[in-house]
């Protein structure tokens, strides 16, 4: 019974540094990725063009507005995926140019992820 409890917590010890080991190498390749970004606000309409860039907030703060779309341009390939309210996940978007969400509908963009 030792012995196979020893050998569960080395599978376990290997397994977690595998995915450290994952982790950096995304942080090293999103390093490399450069993003701009503008968003489409309620009531406001579309930002200035690509006014934002990596990890810049977008939006609004404080006035309780939705945020209904979001238009990234990246130098890299990426791959986006979107949720929005009353409709649910939409499939991927691929590219370097890429827009998300809805104009017009009053809905909120309520998630999305970026896979680089």
């Amino acid at each position: 019974m030792k012995k196979v409890r020893i050998v569960a917590i080395i599978i376990t010890i290997l397994f977690l540094m595998s995915l450290n080991t994952y982790a950096v190498e995304t942080t090293e390749k999103a390093k490399e990725v450069e993003l701009s970004y503008y968003t489409h606000v309620q009531d406001i309409g579309w930002e200035e063009k690509f006014c934002h860039k990596n990890g810049e907030i977008a939006g609004t703060t404080g006035q309780c507005r939705k945020i209904e779309a979001i238009e990234i341009k990246s130098n890299r390939d990426l791959e986006v995926q979107e949720h929005i309210q009353d409709i649910g996940w939409i499939p991927a978007s691929k590219g370097k140019n890429i827009k998300i969400g809805t104009e017009g509908k009053s809905l909120r963009l309520e998630a999305f992820k970026i896979l680089i």
